[in-house]
């Protein structure tokens, strides 16, 4: 997904598909934008394009502290708002992490009528959220960069798009799988004989050359 600032995507908006509703959606915005900007002067429109496409998907307010991007959600039933964090580029944290994180700290009430207390309680709640979810990210980075270190050289078979992959090497395999966060293994024994007995008495002997 590429994010775009107004002024990228106006320059790019001819050869943008999708974008006919982005006006409508804009002029939506345009009250909502009026109560936010005297608290958050910075906030803007951000355009989400789907790359593979070249079609706009989404327009959200957004706005930045320290490093992390702030996005203003709308509930459905009662149409207030709420602040959330971007998180698609800490890409060792899944949706249960943000979840289980979340719940150790107390979640502000949504806002109505916007105030000045109200987006702060939102930006430390959520700056709170983020540090956690970063230091998560990086710890699982880390253990994914010595992992790849440790099997360097090794002749692997990778599948799933280098998600998954095997080294087989005097008659063991070595799989594993790596997902956000985590990275499974599994040892087996990896033969490709005939099941004569003479090559059992050889295998459990530990005399069996390949």
């Amino acid at each position: 997904m590429k994010r775009l600032t107004e002024k990228e995507f106006n320059s790019q908006k001819a050869s943008i598909k999708n974008t006919k509703d982005c006006d409508w959606y804009k002029e939506k915005g345009i009250a909502f934008m009026g109560q936010i900007k005297p608290f958050i002067p910075d906030a803007e429109y951000v355009y989400y394009i789907n790359e593979e496409y070249n079609a706009l998907e989404r327009i959200c307010i957004e706005f930045q502290r320290e490093g992390i991007t702030f996005i203003f959600r709308q509930s459905i039933g009662d149409k207030k708002y709420s602040i959330d964090i971007e998180t698609n580029h800490l890409t060792q944290i899944e949706r249960r992490d943000i979840i289980d994180i979340r719940k150790k700290y107390e979640k502000p009430c949504y806002i109505g009528k916007i105030t000045q207390k109200k987006v702060d309680a939102w930006i430390t709640y959520q700056t709170l959220v983020y540090k956690e979810l970063l230091a998560l990210n990086q710890a699982a980075e880390d253990k994914l960069a010595k992992f790849l270190k440790s099997i360097e050289g090794e002749k692997i078979h990778w599948t799933k798009f280098g998600k998954e992959g095997e080294i087989v090497k005097n008659g063991i395999s070595f799989k594993f799988e790596i997902t956000p966060g985590y990275i499974s293994t599994k040892l087996s024994l990896h033969y490709n004989v005939s099941s004569s007995y003479d090559n059992f008495v050889k295998l459990s002997n530990n005399k069996y050359e390949l």
